[in-house]
C-alpha cells in the first residue's frame, strides 16, 4: 500500500473463517494513515463469500455498493 494506491474497497465479514476481519481493519488504518483513497463495510455476523452463501439485505446492499464504486472510479457507463 502507498499514497497512489488505486481506490481500495474493503468489504469482510465479522464471522469470516478464511481472512480474519482484523486484517480488513488494519489494511483500513494503513491505507487511511497513508492518505490512500479506501472504503471499509464490516458486515457483523457474515461469513467468507457472505454475497453469495447468505445473500441478504446487506449483501444485496454491498453488491450495489461495489458496482457504483466500479463506476465511479472506471467511469464506466452503467449498463442493462
Amino acid at each position: 500500500a502507498h499514497a497512489g494506491s488505486p481506490p481500495t474497497l474493503i468489504l469482510q465479514g465479522t464471522r469470516d473463517l478464511l481472512v480474519p476481519h482484523v486484517q480488513a481493519l488494519a489494511y483500513a488504518e494503513r491505507l487511511e494513515a497513508l492518505g490512500a483513497e479506501h472504503e471499509l463495510h464490516i458486515v457483523e455476523g457474515a461469513v467468507h463469500g457472505f454475497d453469495r452463501v447468505a445473500p441478504g439485505a446487506d449483501a444485496r446492499r454491498l453488491i450495489e455498493r461495489t458496482r457504483s464504486f466500479l463506476h465511479e472510479r472506471l467511469g464506466a457507463e452503467e449498463s442493462a
